[in-house]
């Protein structure tokens, strides 16, 4: 029988998580382990990376859209920051994603944020 460890709101805090998961006795080895997360992968905490890169591994999740993931396509859709994305950290989550840190204009952090993004968003449901 499955089981089913459930997190969210985790928005880029990956040790966190990781260790909650852990102590939970999460395994992503056992078959029988399934995690699935309510959206809101990223923005305020500095491991949005290795968030995605840990959830984009496990082969057995369902991963909820939440409202940062959508500020995030919004974002780089519009190509510039509203004060809102400053205070829910979306477009620091951006600029990370993008590259900012080796130059690249915000232009060009939109356009790669988007494209390291896309297909993990694109794989999220609405509902579960």
């Amino acid at each position: 029988m499955a089981k089913i460890f459930v997190v969210s709101d985790v928005h880029g805090f990956y040790n966190e998580m990781k260790t909650a998961l852990d102590e939970a006795g999460f395994d992503p080895n056992n078959e029988e382990h399934w995690l699935v997360v309510c959206g809101d992968v990223w923005d305020r905490g500095p491991q949005p990376f290795e968030i995605m890169r840990y959830l984009h591994n496990l082969p057995r999740k369902v991963l909820v859209k939440g409202n940062h993931e959508t500020l995030l396509q919004e974002l780089c859709d519009r190509g510039y920051p509203g004060m809102h994305d400053y205070s829910n950290g979306t477009y620091d989550t951006v600029c990370e994603f993008g590259n900012a840190g080796l130059g690249n204009s915000f232009d060009e952090c939109c356009l790669t944020a988007y494209n390291k993004t896309k297909n993990f968003i694109d794989g999220m449901v609405n509902y579960f």
